[in-house]
């Protein structure tokens, strides 16, 4: 009896663990964790594979038709989520250098952004199998992710990519850009696992395209069109008065070696090259800069903030004439918290979407001028585009901040995506971080 006991109770004890084992099975089929983490991975991967140095976007086109089949809204906002991680990840040390160093205040709002991302691209998957609403999702999702607030605040449209792609076409390389993934996902409703067989051969396919084209990239010319130069420098932040009294001369012997050397006769210089403006430093600038610059018949193009009535200040690109007028552009979209500050009255950077940023650089040449943050959001260029004849891009920005260069890149590979769909020539004036001595 006892051993029939024993025998009992082991096999009791072995129901009971197989009982409980089958639990934990189920339960981790049920929540789907592993498949979570699976989807994390792949948008991790597009978003590293997309965004770098010297590389073209073109994995970021994947982005929308692999939320469309992740099966369900957990992993899409997975796919979402850990996609804005990726192609923001320089953003944690960028954001921290305009909040005294503090690390914790970069990250949390580069999680911010991506949780928004991961939320508003998510709804590229619907559970519906019917063609149009699946097309339909992806195409809203699209058309979220390019308008604010989620166009302020979230990186890496895949927009940009097709730049690269169908270079030139314009209006209809924009239409292709949200057609595309929405034909794939009406057709993934009537085929999916035709589709999805597809789709894990093209992925592999334009990662790799996107990853090693840093090898065959070849860098469009981005300094000088024609007689027209955009000047880069390592200025960083002007710690005071005395430091922007040196820029300034630095600008005036720039623009003497360039009348000189060479037939440039446009010179445009960084976002807030000579930071604040002040009326009482136009004396100066007219003395170092501007007398020279007209005797030499050369326009000169500066980056500065203009003091506003308000006690505000706006982000703007003056343009000095040889014949002694002037004309100025005026950012439309400035860092949010950062510099744009709308909850307070004084001393924030405006920003205003019907401000005027068409300037014209001499007879015939018109540029819309790109501010810094605004190269992240491609509404702005889209807007541009739509209303206002213009034949070049100046992408005026001042990334003083971005100790790693990949964030200067990534942001560089926006504002070049758009000009390319468009078939504009791009011409980039950046402020980068002081060298080290």
């Amino acid at each position: 009896m006892a051993t029939r006991d024993d025998g009992v109770s082991m096999t009791a004890a072995i129901h009971k663990a197989t009982a409980a084992l089958g639990g934990i099975t189920d339960f981790v089929a049920r929540s789907k964790v592993w498949s979570i983490l699976l989807a994390a991975m792949i948008g991790g991967a597009i978003g590293f594979g997309a965004w770098g140095e010297g590389r073209l976007p073109l994995l970021a086109v994947a982005l929308p038709p692999a939320i469309g089949i992740s099966g369900s809204r957990a992993r899409a906002f997975a796919i979402g989520l850990a996609y804005v991680l990726a192609t923001e990840r320089a953003g944690p040390a960028f954001i921290a250098e305009w909040f005294d160093g503090s690390f914790v205040v970069g990250a949390l709002l580069w999680f911010g952004s991506a949780v928004i991302g991961g939320v508003s691209w998510s709804l590229a998957w619907t559970p519906s199998n019917v063609p149009w609403r699946k097309a339909a999702a992806s195409a809203v999702a699209w058309l979220l992710a390019l308008l604010p607030p989620v166009a302020v605040l979230v990186m890496g449209h895949p927009i940009i990519a097709w730049g690269s792609i169908l270079q030139g076409t314009g209006w209809f390389g924009v239409a292709a850009s949200v057609a595309a993934p929405a034909t794939f996902m009406w057709h993934y409703a009537k085929a999916p696992w035709r589709l999805r067989t597809m789709a894990i051969v093209f992925v592999p396919v334009m990662g790799a395209a996107s990853v090693f084209s840093v090898y065959a990239y070849s860098p469009i010319e981005n300094r000088v069109v024609g007689d027209i130069a955009a000047v880069s420098t390592n200025w960083g932040a002007a710690k005071d008065e005395w430091e922007i009294l040196e820029r300034i001369e630095r600008i005036g012997k720039t623009n003497k070696r360039f009348a000189a050397d060479s037939d440039v006769r446009v010179v445009i210089y960084p976002e807030a090259a000579i930071q604040r403006y002040d009326p009482a430093l136009y004396q100066i600038l007219k003395m170092e800069i501007i007398d020279d610059a007209a005797r030499a018949g050369q326009t000169v193009v500066l980056g500065a903030d203009l003091p506003t009535k308000s006690g505000n200040l706006e982000s703007a690109a003056i343009a000095f004439y040889p014949d002694g007028k002037t004309a100025t552009a005026i950012a439309r979209q400035t860092v949010p918290i950062a510099l744009w500050r709308p909850w307070q009255a004084k001393n924030s950077v405006l920003t205003d979407w019907t401000a005027n940023n068409i300037l014209t650089l001499k007879d015939g040449v018109t540029a819309r001028v790109v501010f810094c943050y605004e190269e992240y959001i491609p509404i702005l260029s889209l807007m541009n585009e739509a209303r206002d004849a213009h034949n070049l891009v100046v992408a005026m920005a001042n990334t003083w901040a971005s100790k790693d260069p990949l964030g200067a890149a990534i942001q560089a590979q926006h504002s070049e995506g758009i000009a390319k769909l468009f078939g504009k020539r791009i011409l980039r004036a950046e402020n980068r971080p002081k060298k080290d001595k």
